[in-house]
């Protein structure tokens, strides 16, 4: 009896030790173990759970408060973010502000939710509570959702000024009108704004940021394979950020686990993760976050619209099906224990059998999996 005591405190000494979390932490242990990490990318298997969305931003509060990370890089619009953040920092105190600019800010209606909402709310309050710029918390945005936000920015910026005047009126036309730009606009002003130089260093990095927007603007209007692209962009505003910040705070990233695990993913997509993996080594940690059962959103393209789904029932042609590597949302832990892998139930299988099951090793590309035990579906906040 004593044998068999002593063998399965062992057996779970190991899983905890050597394989990631499996599921929720209580300890602060956890956290201490984030804290020594310079990056830490919070991925979510779903966009569209509510209890994902919930423990990220319970999370990232805890980091902030805590723990001493000062930024929060999250998957949505760049220039929309900056508007947002100035907020942020601003010693103005607006009850309906962020309500109002939430998601024409960031972009995507996943984020336009009482947990997000309550999460920037709460770091508005935290900011007014800090002195010193440094102290503060930012936000920044990494991806290109709304041209609009791009073409304010040109709009704003010394660049506009040194267009010449079909270049002017093609962008105030695009703005006035609300309309897209085709990829002949496109293609003229990348060119213009190439050929337009400046010695100052901060605008030269923001001529750059145009420049690559516009580039993927444009194989996005052609149809072109963007996937790699898109992560290249969110991986050079971070650097840019990072390095301007002299690599001294501490940072935060959300964005769909597709886009932060540590390896190339079925894409073959060197993503966001596998980029910051190769520059930081082991200051860059990835915390995956999924749900056992329960209920999600999932946007169908075809249809432009969200639809509720179990778990049970992926999708095929959902990301979740098809871009995720790593894992589904069922993790028998019986295996973890015995073969130090975990046991993965393959998206869109409706049975749990012998063959809809594969193995993967984690290991290498993800640090810890966050497994919630059941998911409900995102509310979204009244647009008006």
């Amino acid at each position: 009896m004593p044998f068999i005591k002593c063998y399965c405190l062992c057996g779970l000494f190991f899983v905890l030790v050597y394989m990631p979390a499996f599921a929720q932490p209580v300890s602060n242990q956890f956290y201490e173990q984030l804290a020594i990490k310079g990056i830490v990318g919070v991925g979510e298997t779903s966009h569209g759970s509510g209890a994902i969305a919930n423990y990220r931003c319970n999370l990232a509060k805890r980091l902030l408060k805590d723990y001493g990370f000062k930024q929060l890089f999250i998957e949505a619009d760049y220039w929309g973010v900056v508007t947002i953040n100035n907020y942020l920092l601003s010693n103005e105190l607006d009850s309906n502000y962020l309500k109002q600019h939430l998601l024409m800010g960031l972009g995507y209606i996943i984020y336009f939710n009482q947990a997000y909402l309550e999460l920037f709310e709460w770091i508005k309050n935290e900011n007014m509570s800090r002195t010193a710029i440094a102290d503060k918390i930012q936000v920044y945005g990494l991806d290109l959702v709304n041209h609009t936000q791009l073409f304010v920015a040109i709009k704003n910026s010394y660049v506009f000024v040194q267009l010449n005047l079909p270049m002017q009126q093609q962008i105030d036309s695009v703005l006035k009108n609300n309309k897209a730009p085709n990829d002949y606009d496109i293609s003229n002003l990348s060119k213009a704004i190439a050929d337009i130089t400046s010695t100052l260093t901060s605008e030269q990095e923001l001529q750059k940021q145009f420049l690559a927007d516009l580039h993927y603007l444009r194989a996005l209007y052609q149809h072109q394979h963007i996937s790699s692209l898109r992560d290249e962009l969110m991986y050079r505003r971070f650097l840019t950020v990072f390095k301007e910040k002299g690599n001294k705070y501490k940072s935060i990233i959300f964005a769909h686990e597709a886009h932060l695990v540590k390896t190339v993913n079925v894409t073959h997509t060197k993503c966001l993760g596998y980029l910051l993996h190769k520059q930081f080594k082991a200051e860059y940690i990835n915390v995956a976050v999924t749900f056992a059962y329960g209920l999600s959103y999932l946007y169908q393209p075809e249809d432009k619209k969200w639809v509720q789904f179990d778990n049970q029932q992926l999708p095929q042609k959902s990301i979740e099906a098809k871009a995720i590597s790593i894992y589904a949302t069922l993790i028998d832990r019986n295996t973890i224990a015995r073969n130090k892998r975990y046991l993965l139930r393959m998206q869109g299988q409706n049975i749990d059998t012998k063959d809809s099951f594969k193995l993967l090793k984690l290991l290498k590309h993800v640090d810890y999996v966050i497994v919630l035990e059941r998911s409900y579906v995102l509310k979204f906040l009244n647009h008006k």
